[in-house]
């Protein structure tokens, strides 16, 4: 009898073995991701989302580690795989961020800046603009599948990151905060040629009060700067998507490089 009942623990104890670390991963990256990690999606959704997905791939993925649910050794195996994830789920917010600075950048450089709306995904005021590029690159995100990309990734770093007690190697955070770096660089690049003509703009508004020291400048100029601002901002949209498209890029093979594993670029 005790035998059987020993058997029985052990089966319940390896089936939950198999089904809850994996949760824990898909749970982080869920957790912090962009669109189903905000606001605007309940927690009880993201659960229930993490669970389906992984009630779906725990069968096929590698054997999890025989160590005992309740120990010190399956608690660090548990935080290991939260870090896991989250760190593969942070890399896509990066990303969105990138759009979000700059328009920041566009609207502070061409006075729309003053107006602001509230982000429903951060809980926070942002200015308009920067609102409208998160909003496409939404958009975009969700009809070229980058979530479905990022499902594959989380699910595949099973085979290259296996579950253990080991933590993310030194390599993988040096890429993570690599990449947290360039975000700022590359939402400036992606103003850069908005904040240059603004600058002439403003440059010649200068010239004009030299010219002209009676002219009222801020009440001639400010209107026309606004609508050179809107002018910039539409061609600035020409050249959105192969924007995104290269940020796109590049974090998906920061994520790759996180869990140690090579992928192409869909």
């Amino acid at each position: 009898m005790d035998s059987l009942i020993n058997f029985e623990y052990e089966a319940v104890e390896s089936l939950l073995r198999s089904f809850l670390w994996p949760f824990f991963r898909i749970s982080g990256m869920l957790m912090s991701m962009v669109i189903i990690g905000s606001f605007i999606v309940s927690r009880a959704k993201r659960v229930a989302l993490a669970f389906t997905i992984t009630l779906v791939v725990a069968p096929v993925l590698p054997p999890m580690p025989v160590v005992e649910l309740i120990s010190f050794d399956a608690f660090i195996i548990t935080i290991n795989q939260l870090i896991i994830g989250i760190a593969v789920g942070f890399v896509s917010r990066l990303v969105f961020e990138t759009f979000i600075v700059g328009g920041q950048i566009i609207a502070m450089s061409s006075g729309l800046g003053f107006a602001q709306i509230n982000d429903p995904s951060s809980g926070v005021t942002v200015p308009a603009v920067g609102q409208f590029f998160l909003m496409m690159a939404t958009l975009i995100f969700l009809a070229v599948d980058g979530h479905l990309m990022m499902f594959e990734i989380i699910i595949r770093s099973f085979d290259t990151l296996p579950v253990s007690t080991k933590s993310l190697p030194m390599e993988s955070i040096a890429e993570l905060i690599s990449f947290a770096g360039m975000m700022f660089s590359a939402g400036l690049m992606m103003a850069l040629a908005a904040v240059i003509s603004l600058l002439l703009v403003n440059l010649a508004f200068g010239i004009l009060t030299k010219v002209a020291p009676t002219l009222n400048i801020f009440v001639i100029g400010f209107p026309i700067i606004l609508t050179f601002g809107l002018l910039i901002l539409w061609f600035t949209i020409s050249g959105f998507m192969p924007h995104f498209n290269k940020q796109m890029q590049r974090g998906q093979e920061t994520m790759c490089n996180i869990v140690l594993m090579e992928c192409g670029h869909g």
